[in-house]
């Protein structure tokens, strides 16, 4: 969608009327009297503020259909370079917000499960090597809480005898 420098319609897609409800007669009027179906009630102060700022806005908004989108609102130049308004646009980003929401759930799942296990000795580490989880069954084996070896090395669980010869890098 752009708006001129008095936030009234001067161009739309069409795909843009799947949240605004726009019609090609809209164009003249001011964005503020079309109805949206945008769950979000800071859309003038952005644009305002892009308009009046030049400061870019992105936004995670979403519709009262409970889709996500990217918004983008950036200011309109000129071919000489003035302000002549500001480009509002919406991106789908809906897929992407199920699939970060389902991976979290299975990771708080993994988490919950990993958590509850007594008999073994799970825990994980960064690439170079330093502890940053540790389960129940990890205090039982190595007689560590997670509070004394989270954010160590795992060469702690070793041995001193074996930490001197190098079974932890091997």
């Amino acid at each position: 969608i752009f708006l001129d420098r008095s936030l009234q319609l001067k161009l739309m897609t069409p795909r843009a009327q799947e949240i605004f409800n726009l019609l090609t007669t809209d164009v003249g009027r001011p964005l503020f009297d079309i109805t949206n179906r945008l769950v979000y009630t800071r859309l003038g102060e952005d644009l305002r503020l892009v308009l009046n700022h030049l400061q870019v806005t992105d936004r995670e908004v979403m519709t009262t259909d409970n889709r996500w989108f990217l918004m983008r609102i950036r200011p309109s130049r000129t071919i000489d370079d003035r302000i002549d308004g500001v480009v509002l646009m919406l991106q789908d980003i809906t897929d992407k917000r199920r699939a970060q929401r389902a991976v979290a759930l299975s990771e708080e799942r993994l988490r919950l499960l990993l958590g509850s296990v007594t008999d073994y000795a799970i825990f994980t580490m960064t690439t170079d090597g330093v502890i940053d989880s540790w389960n129940v069954g990890a205090e039982r084996v190595f007689a560590y809480r997670a509070e004394q070896i989270v954010g160590r090395s795992f060469e702690v669980i070793f041995t001193q005898e074996d930490r001197n010869a190098g079974v932890p890098a091997a």
